[in-house]
């Protein structure tokens, strides 16, 4: 009877989900919380009866990752940087990449900002490379695991990308973690026309003036994309030496089979996509909120008075790179504050001059879903990262952003253009602080307003759900090659009918100047011709006696010839 009821599960199992299919999630050389992004779909992956690899390379975060049993496992990676020869990575044999947190506090807003770095940052992509693509035991293990798709996290991850679709020879999807403008998405067939899609890091919104416009189109044809063929040309350097007929780095963009993008038009500016390219923003986020622990519990529920405020910046606030007078002018604002201020930062017992206020809580980690969840939440001061912002969203809590870096300061705009929070520097002073804090918290139209996207929101599909589906989709039809654009075969002359537009450029100027010719050789030939006119007239005498004589001639002939008749 047992054995009766386990082949009968499987066979159910079979029937609903379609059969196992095996998916490869490739992270770049440094994922951040992507990580924590692609382990939800790999549970939900998991969940729906298939195997699933994840292969990333060590880095500083100590994430704790829920263990999803037999049918998932990690490769984790490690370069050996004993001789501190590639930056960036800590110098021992099993390198862990570091993020230079100083530098992205002070620059991170900066579009010009990777120029500044004091080390260089394609000394790390090309190490990268090498490691991925010269390691033959990893590549004849992955091969062996017979994969259906791959998933790849695409940010500077090209290498990845040319090992899954010319090593592995696999259907190729994209995790794309921001709006999907500028970068590596520029050269998918997605359109990001700079007429009306804000490029990365420019904070416009998608109703631009003409000035506007006129940057964003410079930004995108005079930085965007010649940064990023500056950068292909070091992947490119690299991708031949272990795949001698591999297309280029633009062309394996270009040629994905599909798209997972980290946005929602909830928030984001909506735009003509392929088919199988998907937003995916906001598929972290649960149904139902965790219980919380106790301490946590305890602290928000007793501010039912006035409220709960939570503070979280991710990663970037550290109290090792973050200046302590930053760290103050918050605390100092907080202090001014009715509300209960749950903080998250790391431990600062060896910076004695902070005190911390009574009212403020502070934790190094933060169940951030599930603290927005509660009902006593009145606020959420956040860096703007999408992730945080769509459970924002979805929980309905108004917002002020403080955004640190990258694609931060575009979430920002696109928050305050929908009222749903505002901005303030991260160099504000304790009084600025405390005014945004009141602004939001005594404008009822913050709330108002998030409360109804939070309405449209949950109208959607569940995001997880599209992304599985698209998956397994793409398993099932070995890449759906049948929807994939024309387009990515079109170089960008090509296009932009740019080729087309400089042959009626080319065209014009040749008539012009053919027809100028003409005017100015009748100008040339001009006086003879009138010289041979006056001499005709002298012989021929005044041309009504001209005209008279030829007439008679012709009434000649033509009585001549009746006569013959």
């Amino acid at each position: 009877m047992t054995i009766f009821l386990v082949w009968f599960t499987i066979f159910g199992m079979l029937s609903q989900y379609g059969g196992c299919d095996k998916f490869l999630i490739m992270h770049p050389f440094y994922s951040g919380s992507h990580v924590l992004t692609l382990h939800h779909v790999a549970e939900s992956l998991v969940n729906r009866g298939h195997q699933v690899v994840t292969l990333r390379l060590q880095d500083n975060h100590q994430f704790k990752l829920k263990s999803l049993g037999p049918n998932h496992r990690e490769i984790l990676l490690a370069m050996n940087n004993s001789d501190g020869s590639i930056p960036f990575l800590t110098q021992e044999v099993e390198g862990k990449f570091t993020m230079p947190v100083e530098f992205l506090w002070r620059e991170g807003l900066d579009l010009l900002n990777i120029f500044y770095l004091p080390k260089n940052p394609w000394k790390v992509v090309t190490s990268y490379c090498h490691f991925l693509l010269s390691n033959e035991t990893l590549k004849k293990e992955l091969k062996d695991e017979n994969f259906d798709v791959a998933i790849v996290d695409l940010i500077y991850n090209e290498c990845a990308l040319a090992l899954a679709n010319h090593g592995l020879k696999l259907p190729t999807v994209s995790y794309w973690a921001f709006s999907f403008a500028g970068g590596e998405a520029e050269f998918t067939t997605m359109a990001t026309p700079p007429s009306h899609i804000p490029n990365f890091m420019t904070r416009f919104t998608d109703t631009m003036t003409f000035m506007e416009r006129m940057w964003n189109t410079l930004i995108e044809f005079c930085f965007a994309r010649p940064f990023m063929w500056f950068h292909f040309w070091y992947t490119d350097s690299v991708i031949p030496q272990y795949y001698p007929d591999c297309p280029t780095s633009s062309f394996l963009i270009a040629d994905l089979n599909g798209a997972m993008i980290n946005t929602n038009f909830i928030l984001d500016y909506p735009r003509l996509m392929p088919t199988t390219f998907i937003n995916v923003g906001g598929m972290q986020i649960s149904e139902k909120p965790k219980e919380l622990p106790k301490d946590l519990q305890d602290f928000l529920d007793s501010g039912s008075e006035h409220g709960v405020i939570l503070f979280t910046m991710g990663f970037i606030f550290q109290p090792n790179a973050v200046p302590t007078s930053r760290i103050q002018a918050l605390f100092d604002a907080f202090s001014q504050l009715p509300q209960k201020v749950i903080m998250k930062l790391d431990d600062i017992s060896d910076k004695p001059d902070l005190i911390v206020p009574k009212n403020v809580f502070l934790k190094p980690f933060l169940p951030q879903q599930d603290i927005l969840a509660h009902k006593n939440l009145l606020l959420f001061i956040t860096h703007c990262g999408m992730h945080g912002v769509m459970e924002a969203i979805h929980h309905a809590v108004p917002m002020v952003g403080i955004p640190i870096f990258i694609d931060q300061g575009d979430i920002l705009s696109r928050m305050e253009q929908k009222g749903i929070g505002t901005g303030i520097d991260k160099w504000a002073t304790t009084n600025e602080i405390v005014a945004a804090v009141n602004e939001v918290i005594d404008n009822q139209k913050y709330t108002d307003n998030i409360k109804n996207l939070s309405t449209l929101m949950k109208k959607e599909k569940n995001p997880m759900d599209e992304a599985i589906k698209l998956l397994e989709y793409l398993s099932d039809t070995k890449g759906a090659e049948h929807l994939k654009l024309s387009s990515r075969h079109l170089n960008f002359f090509q296009y932009y009918s740019l080729d087309f537009i400089a042959l009626c450029i080319f065209s014009c100027i040749v008539s012009v100047f053919f027809w100028k010719l003409v005017i100015f050789n009748s100008r040339r030939i001009g006086p003879s011709s009138s010289m041979m006119g006056k001499n005709t007239i002298a012989k021929e005498g005044t041309i009504d006696q001209m005209g008279k004589k030829y007439m008679g001639k012709i009434n000649g002939i033509f009585y001549h010839k009746i006569n013959l008749s």
